[in-house]
């Protein structure tokens, strides 16, 4: 059983949390992390086939959102699935390490709390048709009238017209069709397609598995100009 983080921590964001945690002794948020156990999802579909939903909602997109309590035996065969595998951190992980310092302050002061031995969390199975990653936004502030003009020497940019909600939603579809990236700057829009020629040399040097992530490629790119 092994919890796997990627990021680094900044001493202050824990402090915070940590006197938050004090002082309400509740997770506030779930920490976000990822399974890669193919058998996780298998062991909800008879509950969930059997309906009887605790509740449900339907989102702005249409989709259905149902909650199914969980108990028993299964809670048990939850329990061994999840830890027969590491579990991937993929957003929480201030959370995450303050739970640990509050836990190892509740031991020292040798108070009994099982609720310091626990964290809340959202698990989701780590498999291609569950789990979508959207492009990255950025907001940048303090650019100059030549941002568009450096971006050109790193990508191809073609201007979509004023910053409209109609145009911002053609955009939004281009991005989508074309897998490039959009700008909005000001009171025009814009869709911007990576040069990875230009860019290749600068990408040599990261691990492969990274270059298929935008926000990489936007940072690179970023850097570029």
């Amino acid at each position: 059983e092994e919890v796997v983080p990627h990021e680094k921590t900044m001493k202050k964001a824990k402090s915070d949390r940590l006197e938050l945690l004090r002082a309400v002794r509740a997770n506030l948020d779930p920490v976000w992390a990822l399974s890669p156990s193919p058998e996780l999802s298998p062991l909800f579909e008879p509950v969930m086939a059997a309906g009887g939903a605790a509740a449900s909602c339907v989102d702005e997109d249409g989709v259905e959102h149902c909650l199914f309590p969980v108990q028993g035996d299964l809670v048990t065969e939850i329990r061994r699935v999840i830890s027969e595998a590491p579990l991937l951190i993929a957003d929480g992980h201030h959370r995450y390490e303050t739970a640990l310092a509050y836990q190892a302050e509740q031991r020292a002061a040798g108070v009994s709390d099982p609720g310091a031995d626990r964290i809340m969390a959202l698990i989701v199975e780590l498999a291609d048709d569950q789990l979508m990653v959207r492009p990255i936004h950025r907001v940048m502030r303090g650019t100059s009238g030549q941002f568009r003009v450096k971006l050109g020497t790193v990508g191809d940019v073609r201007l979509l017209g004023p910053n409209t909600p109609e145009n911002v939603q053609n955009l939004v579809a281009e991005m989508e069709r074309t897998k490039s990236m959009g700008l909005i700057q000001g009171p025009g829009i814009a869709l911007f397609t990576p040069k990875l020629d230009v860019l290749r040399p600068l990408l040599e040097s990261l691990p492969k598995p990274l270059l298929d992530i935008e926000a990489v490629l936007l940072n690179v790119m970023l850097n570029r100009i």
